[in-house]
């Protein structure tokens, strides 16, 4: 993906606590969450737990990186949700929480998870990230509004350069001419961890969108 596009920002705006509350469910989160100051009330999720939804099993695999609480979710043996540890054209950016000084520690946490983790899932995996990618003057790349974004982990293995590369080559792919950080980053951040909140659709349409780039 080219520095002159981006991804569209996928996660809810809405504050969680307010939410769980009129839906009656528990607010999951990483384990890990707890080491980012979260301020809103959730329940943590640990590697390898399972959570039954229905008749649906749910595992979470805690796989670092991008950043140093992400959760993958294992949908029924079948379905991988990704976030930003893996798209269908790239891999999440690890400077963003670590910072440029100390990008290439998030570089290897986030090969690991790749490596120890999703590759080792089989092949038919439907891969189901976070984002899409949007052009800069707007067009999708990848994926329409209201369509599935997905792939199979085995095409991904074959055509995605990022999950050929050895240890030093990825770390050094990922962190030799990272782009500038969104300036909307930490306004972002503040949403996610609680400390602000967003009241208005249109800006948190705003905030959702094209600045967020999470992709390498």
């Amino acid at each position: 993906m080219g520095r002159g596009e981006y991804q569209a920002y996928l996660e809810p705006w809405w504050t969680p606590a307010s939410d769980t509350d009129e839906v009656g469910v528990p607010y999951h989160l990483g384990e890990a969450s707890s080491e980012r100051g979260v301020e809103y009330d959730y329940e943590p999720v640990s590697d390898g737990e399972v959570i039954d939804v229905g008749d649906v099993e749910i595992e979470a695999h805690h796989t670092p990186g991008h950043t140093s609480e992400m959760i993958n979710y294992l949908v029924d043996c079948e379905l991988l949700l990704t976030g930003d540890t893996l798209f269908v054209d790239s891999v999440g950016r690890t400077e963003l929480q670590f910072g440029e000084d100390d990008a290439s520690r998030g570089a290897e946490l986030l090969y690991d998870s790749l490596h120890e983790t999703i590759l080792d899932l089989p092949d038919d995996t439907t891969i189901l990230p976070g984002h899409l990618t949007v052009t800069s003057d707007g067009r999708y790349e990848n994926g329409s509004p209201g369509e599935p974004l997905e792939a199979q982990l085995g095409n991904l293995r074959d055509e995605l350069d990022f999950l050929g590369l050895d240890r030093e080559a990825f770390v050094e792919r990922l962190t030799e001419d990272a782009p500038e950080k969104p300036p909307n980053y930490e306004t972002v951040i503040g949403i996610n961890i609680g400390k602000e909140t967003v009241d208005d659709e249109g800006e948190a349409t705003e905030l959702e969108l094209g600045p967020n780039n999470c992709a390498a």
